[in-house]
């Protein structure tokens, strides 16, 4: 599956609605974004917060 697949795409709009439910907006944000090879964007490892 690529980065247009419909089921990439849908499995980002969960992630991004279950980050938003958490209040955690700054991992949400990005997958709400078109994908860029650049950017590790919603599937990036979260930092553990201190």
């Amino acid at each position: 599956m690529g980065d247009t697949h419909p089921d990439t795409l849908i499995s980002r709009n969960n992630l991004a609605s279950a980050y938003e439910s958490a209040g955690d907006l700054e991992r949400a944000i990005p997958c709400t974004r078109p994908p860029s090879p650049s950017v590790s964007g919603c599937w990036a490892t979260p930092t553990p917060t201190p």
